[in-house]
């Protein structure tokens, strides 16, 4: 697979699910970057996965800002400009 992709095979892995990805990113990328910042922006109408992510992360230190969105599912960039 690897290969396929040219990625190394260290680079690649495979989870049971959308939900189970999704946590794996969100909580891995925050928490192996703490040093680096804890504000973790998000829309208002996330997966249910991303948002219990999120609630985890904040109750760890983390300030989660959920943007709301338009009727199109848009958030403003001036929204996210102020953040």
């Amino acid at each position: 697979m690897a290969d396929l992709i040219g990625a190394k095979p260290n680079e690649i892995i495979f989870t049971s699910s959308a939900t189970e990805s999704n946590n794996f990113a969100l909580k891995g990328i925050a928490l192996a970057n703490k040093d680096r910042g804890n504000h973790i922006i998000i829309s208002s109408i996330e997966h249910p996965c991303i948002m219990e992510s999120a609630k985890f992360l904040e109750s760890q230190g983390f300030k989660i800002t959920r943007l709301k969105v338009d009727k199109y599912g848009l958030a403003n960039p001036g929204d996210v400009k102020k953040q």
